[in-house]
């Protein structure tokens, strides 16, 4: 499990701890924020590139950018790779290549690493799960393992990001996904979705915050969560 990536969620799930409970955005009212324009993908570990010499095909390679972040190439050795953009690497692998005549490089990203969400409370294995192409909310408690006997299927909590980095707090009926009445309510997961699928009942937030997620996990938190009702 990455442990940055489960930091962030409980911060996300403990910082609820001011957000009522009528504030929670049913999932059938939520309206996704307009999106702005995203900033240029940054390579992450784990992604596999394609590096094309133009007019030296010998170099060519395919290969992943492991934990680190750095690749090794044959005139590029510990080349730092992790949080670049393509652009920015090509340039580097150009400044590498100067001893050739007109030099040409092409950096191909041919496979994105696993997104990730966070599959918390009454399930079998909580944890991190990977998103592997289209996957509903359902079908990610599945991969956490299914559900366990004292989960409480109508107030599935779903926390969501804003492209500005707040977040909704969105409830789901799973209750009404399994019984058939609600198939609308079982949607897509995004990147970075949290999931909690709570023991009981959640009358009020602040003391389910309290008891499940302050307690759990010792953790000073700031971060700030934004909730509106459209």
């Amino acid at each position: 499990m990455s442990s940055k990536l489960w930091t962030a969620v409980t911060c996300l799930f403990a910082a609820c701890a001011s957000v009522d409970l009528d504030q929670i955005i049913p999932i059938e009212e939520y309206q996704a924020p307009q999106s702005v324009p995203a900033p240029p993908y940054q390579l992450q570990p784990g992604d596999i590139l394609e590096i094309r010499y133009l007019h030296n095909s010998d170099l060519n390679v395919t290969l992943p950018i492991p934990p680190d972040g750095t690749i090794s190439l044959p005139r590029a050795h510990g080349l730092q790779a992790a949080g670049k953009t393509v652009a920015e690497l090509e340039e580097e692998l150009l400044t590498r290549t100067t001893e050739f005549t007109n030099p040409e490089v092409v950096v191909i990203l041919q496979k994105y690493s696993s997104h990730q969400a966070h599959i918390g409370g009454e399930v079998r294995r909580p944890g991190v799960i990977d998103l592997h192409g289209r996957m509903t909310v359902l079908q990610a408690i599945f991969e956490a393992g299914g559900l366990l006997d004292t989960a409480h299927l109508n107030q599935v909590l779903l926390i969501r990001r804003n492209p500005d980095l707040t977040h909704q707090v969105l409830l789901v009926d799973l209750e009404g996904v399994i019984e058939g009445s609600q198939p609308r309510q079982n949607v897509e997961l995004l990147p970075y979705d949290a999931v909690f699928i709570p023991k009981t009942r959640i009358a009020n937030f602040d003391v389910f915050v309290d008891q499940y997620i302050r307690k759990a996990i010792p953790i000073t938190f700031s971060y700030k969560i934004e909730t509106t009702r459209n």
